[in-house]
């Protein structure tokens, strides 16, 4: 059983939590400090994972984040997977600058 469905499975139950403690677990999981991070309630870009060898770090950020080439060029980002599509999406602000993959993510409701 992976980790999630383990972790799910096993706190399903209503039981007390200490989800700080949690969080801490996961971002060990994820070879990730988040103290060297922004840690406000909205952030322009988060780390969502970091390699444990090659220290390379994946991250998930905003509009913000994807027209400021300052903050790309402090975090060494190279490469960008834009996800937007139809009315929400953000462009390719920074072409000649960065690679970028489209993979538009949408969900359609029947």
């Amino acid at each position: 059983m992976n980790d999630f469905l383990h972790f799910k499975f096993l706190h399903n139950k209503k039981e007390d939590m200490n989800f700080d403690e949690e969080a801490v677990k996961l971002f060990q999981k994820l070879n990730i400090d988040p103290s060297k991070f922004n840690s406000g309630h909205y952030n322009p870009l988060d780390p969502i994972y970091k390699h444990p060898t090659t220290s390379g770090v994946i991250y998930v950020g905003n509009q913000n984040a994807a027209q400021s080439i300052s903050l790309m060029n402090s975090l060494n980002i190279t490469h960008v997977v834009n996800c937007t599509s139809g009315h929400s999406q953000i462009p390719n602000y920074f072409p000649t600058k960065l690679k970028y993959y489209v993979f538009p993510v949408i969900y359609k409701f029947k």
